[in-house]
């Protein structure tokens, strides 16, 4: 059994006997939510909004604002869709529309939004519905409202359900049975995706999409929709978070990250069980998600992301790298190779075997890959960390946070 090089017998000998502050999976964060169907997530300021259906034991749209430890009920109508910017606050529900403009505590329903508003974007005073109906298809497609709301317009795009929106400098998005582009704001159209699209995120001319049928996953453009491929993943998604340094895909068996454009995609679902996700949110470096009936979850976003694959060469062996750079103050990064599919746990410890996080705690395939460490929270001194496969210690190394 391998042993801390550098501590005494009975340091090594207490590893496990003595508990400390560990940092935490994911926890369901529901309390004061009185129906747990989440359609969709917002935040804006110092707040988090949830939006659900209404039943006999109750729903609305509920307002968080310590990072979902609690909510109270803001709304008593069912809501599909959410939207927000600066302190106004938008519904979408299905037969039409309203908002806040003072983060929820107020609301106003404007006339001539009779219609199921299915998705919503917010940018500046503008706000875009994307319009599902069962029965009135007129009403079908993608409205505009130059006026946070008051007043809409409805663009050429009438004939799709729409079920998602995104903006990209001059590009808007929206998706449906089937992924449509303007570049004038909503006067043309065109198609530019043939498939069903659920969930969209951009960043800048890279756009990604959530396919929910044959076939499942995520699409990727990195020339704002001109053309598309299909990553790896290939699992159904209806929600997606993005920007230059990682994607999350919230999908019907779980929370995807990848770090190097959809190449190649991590699960992380740690303490949660397989759920649909509908929304994803980020609050305070926290990781949002909602789900289809069960509630709101959190996570500290940094142990979300922090697992990179760096390459696609099967290694030979499992192995522990040093971290570089050390001593450090705050951010360190360690390298570890995984020769097959296994469950891989990387537990940092303190001088006295305390265990204090685990930064890696998850099952991953053959590949090398590269985590972060933030060492923010924890004082200068001595700590340790161990790789562990499928239960059994693999190696322990030394690293110095310097302060």
């Amino acid at each position: 059994m391998k042993s801390f090089k550098s501590c005494s017998i009975i340091i090594c000998f207490t590893l496990h006997l003595i508990s400390g502050n560990v940092k935490s999976d994911w926890i369901q964060v529901s309390n004061g939510i009185t129906q747990l169907n989440i359609n969709d997530l917002t935040v804006t300021g110092n707040y988090i909004f949830a939006a659900t259906n209404v039943t006999v034991s109750g729903g609305g749209v509920f307002r968080s604002s310590n990072n979902g430890n609690s909510w109270e009920q803001v709304y008593f109508t069912t809501t599909l869709s959410l939207a927000s910017f600066d302190s106004f606050v938008y519904r979408g529900y299905q037969n039409g529309f309203s908002y806040s403009s003072n983060y929820g505590t107020n609301w106003i329903t404007p006339g001539g939004a009779s219609r199921w508003i299915t998705a919503l974007l917010a940018d500046g005073n503008y706000v875009y519905s994307g319009c599902y109906t069962p029965t009135i298809t007129t009403n079908r497609g993608v409205w505009i409202s130059s006026n946070n709301g008051s007043n809409w317009q409805q663009t050429s795009l009438n004939n799709a359900n729409i079920y998602s929106l995104t903006k990209s400098n001059n590009f808007l998005f929206a998706g449906g049975n089937g992924l449509f582009v303007s570049t004038d704001n909503g006067i043309y159209w065109n198609l530019s995706l043939s498939t069903s699209v659920w969930a969209l995120s951009s960043n800048e001319s890279k756009i990604f999409a959530g396919i929910d049928g044959s076939p499942y996953g995520v699409y990727k453009s990195t020339n704002y929709g001109n053309n598309w491929v299909l990553t790896s993943l290939n699992v159904g998604t209806h929600a997606l978070l993005s920007n230059s340094n990682y994607i999350i895909a919230g999908t019907g068996n779980g929370i995807y990250v990848s770090n190097d454009d959809g190449s190649n995609w991590i699960y992380r679902n740690e303490g949660m069980g397989p759920y649909w996700f509908t929304s994803l949110s980020i609050i305070n470096n926290y990781l949002i998600a909602g789900t289809d009936g069960n509630g709101v979850w959190r996570r500290p976003l940094s142990e979300v992301v922090s697992i990179k694959t760096i390459s696609t060469n099967i290694p030979l062996k499992y192995e522990l790298y040093q971290n570089y750079p050390n001593p450090f103050n705050p951010i360190t990064k360690v390298k570890f190779k995984v020769p097959l599919r296994s469950f891989i746990q990387i537990i940092i410890y303190d001088i006295l075997g305390r265990e204090k996080e685990k930064l890696v705690n998850q099952e991953l395939s053959a590949s090398e890959y590269e985590t972060t460490f933030d060492g923010s929270d924890y004082s200068s001194g001595v700590y340790f960390y161990q790789l562990i496969s499928n239960g059994k210690k693999i190696d322990t190394k030394k690293f110095m946070i310097s302060k």
